[in-house]
């Protein structure tokens, strides 16, 4: 058990491909460009879309000696963010753009409710709480 947690880190090199490839697709689709076809070559737009993904990370971690500090601020900060908030604001979105068109959804959650948001969102506030309390240094 000990070996295989003291690889845990490996794990985090080999989903870094999965997660440039997929934030340099939805970065070119956000501006407007078309994501890499595999028929064709590479192409110029192609070579600069995975650089713009996938260099600053490495950037940042060649020139930061505490690299930890900004994972920690940042997937505190931002990571609890999106896992409580975004879902809350999807979900309010989805259900308010679905009363308009007055359409009827059959895999409507029974869950998603206004009481179900508000626990969210306190416990969001607890785990930001918590993590400025440990950054802090408590």
């Amino acid at each position: 058990l000990h070996m295989s947690l003291c690889g845990y880190p490996l794990l985090l090199l080999a989903v870094y491909p999965f997660a440039t490839i997929s934030f340099r697709n939805n970065l070119m689709i956000a501006i407007g460009v078309s994501p890499p076809d595999t028929t064709r070559k590479i192409t110029l737009k192609d070579f600069s879309a995975t650089a713009a993904a996938s260099l600053p990370p490495l950037v940042v971690a060649y020139f930061i000696p505490n690299v930890h500090a900004i994972v920690r601020i940042s997937a505190g900060y931002f990571g609890l963010s999106l896992m409580f908030l975004w879902p809350c604001a999807l979900l309010t979105w989805a259900r308010t753009s679905l009363a308009a068109s007055n359409a009827d959804f059959p895999l409507r959650s029974a869950w998603g409710t206004n009481c179900t948001i508000a626990v969210v969102i306190v416990a969001w506030v607890m785990a930001i709480s918590f993590n400025t309390y440990m950054l802090i240094g408590a």
